[in-house]
């Protein structure tokens, strides 16, 4: 009820705003020796609460360790991805990088501590109103997950998406999702003096944010004449990592262990499994 509460706030916002078409991106140029870096990012919009940071970098294959120069990565990227109150939850992650082999080192969930006129900003609980333009909440402490691919000495963990970059091609990474897994948990209510009776509770809907991913070259069809591939071919790659699994942002608050993925078949929503388990 909640949800639908702050999307009915943010419709009103959406439509008391007048916004003129923005114009497309050029094409991308390569410079010489380089190759492109496409994934398509999508934020649902359960999951507007944080931001989303993802790191890429260079590695040697036969090390499996990030190739670096001082502290810093050799090559690489790092990115942003926020839900955007005019553009939505999707964003072309673009860039150019020298030729080699890449993983996703990091992903980031952090939450938004404060209002944007270029985000969706969440705060606490999603009860918000509209001022000058913007979307207002609760401002609540931010905190910050961070699920990591790469070990204290800089190798590559066994479950990284690793994918190749070529010169004068285009590499497409697929596309990733956040998601989110809601279930009711019943949590102790306590006083104004933080005091627990010891029976006395609330029930709470809580989450779990995940990455999940799909590969589907269908995708790519709004951003073709911008990634420009009539002149750098494609080159598909795959995370065959995130075949049989998502990977966990952040976990529920109640959860005692938290998980670094979760099966697919544990959230497998298709008819098929669910006359399996009817079965």
């Amino acid at each position: 009820m909640i949800t639908r509460v702050f999307f009915g706030g943010l419709l009103l916002l959406l439509a008391g705003c007048v916004t003129t078409p923005e114009k497309p991106e050029p094409p991308v140029q390569l410079a010489d020796g380089m190759g492109g870096f496409a994934m398509d990012l999508t934020i649902e919009p359960a999951a507007i609460k944080n931001l989303y940071f993802y790191s890429i970098a260079q590695y040697d294959p036969d090390t499996r360790k990030l190739v670096k120069l001082g502290d810093k990565p050799v090559a690489g990227s790092k990115v942003r991805h926020n839900y955007h109150i005019r553009k939505g939850g999707d964003f072309l992650w673009l860039t150019q990088l020298p030729p080699g082999h890449y993983a996703i080192t990091e992903m980031e969930a952090k939450l938004s501590p404060g209002p944007s006129e270029s985000e969706v900003v969440y705060v606490g609980d999603p009860i918000g109103f509209a001022i000058g333009g913007l979307l207002f909440l609760a401002i609540a402490e931010g905190t910050t997950d961070i699920l990591p691919f790469v070990d204290d000495d800089d190798v590559l963990l066994p479950d990284a998406p690793t994918f190749e970059i070529q010169a004068g091609r285009m590499t497409y990474a697929g596309h990733l999702t956040v998601v989110t897994d809601p279930k009711v948990s019943r949590f102790p209510e306590y006083d104004r003096d933080g005091h627990w009776d010891g029976e006395s509770m609330i029930t709470k809907t809580v989450h779990r944010y995940m990455a999940d991913y799909r590969y589907d070259e269908k995708d790519l069809t709004p951003n073709i004449e911008r990634l420009n591939l009539s002149r750098y071919p494609l080159l598909p790659q795959p995370l065959s990592v995130f075949e049989d699994r998502r990977f966990v942002l952040e976990d529920y608050d109640d959860a005692e262990t938290v998980r670094r993925s979760i099966p697919r078949s544990e959230h497998d929503t298709s008819d098929k499994a669910a006359a399996a388990a009817a079965s």
